[in-house]
């Protein structure tokens, strides 16, 4: 689900925590202007809107986030406990750009380089 995704939380998190904006007056939008197929379509978004309850949820996540890592580095740092993993076979570790840093990925994802796209070629769309 998007709504849960971290990129969705964070963004108007910080931006809450760093300005003068209120939690209510925030809104993330993401917009698709082509589809993967190269077909022109018409421009669609996908809204997000922002406010106290979530900003208050994201703040609890991260400090129990930020505990959980901080417990975790000082067994590693104390007793050379290692960070805990998903397991070895999980749908997450094919999807990882971080697997082969734990000997869980293809190789080949290293080597594997998806060629930019020529911006001359992109469509270029009025607001």
């Amino acid at each position: 689900m998007v709504s849960q995704n971290w990129q969705t939380r964070l963004y108007p998190y910080v931006l809450a925590e760093t300005s003068h904006y209120a939690p209510e007056q925030m809104t993330i939008v993401y917009w698709f202007f082509q589809s993967k197929t190269g077909e022109h379509t018409e421009p669609q978004s996908l809204k997000f809107a922002y406010n106290t309850a979530t900003h208050q949820q994201t703040q609890r996540d991260l400090t129990q986030l930020v505990q959980k890592l901080s417990q975790w580095l000082d067994r590693y740092e104390t007793t050379g406990e290692p960070f805990p993993q998903v397991s070895e076979g999980s749908k997450q570790c094919a999807d990882c750009s971080f697997a082969t840093r734990c000997q869980r990925g293809d190789d080949r994802k290293e080597t594997i380089s998806t060629p930019l796209p020529n911006l001359a070629e992109i469509q270029e769309i009025a607001l």
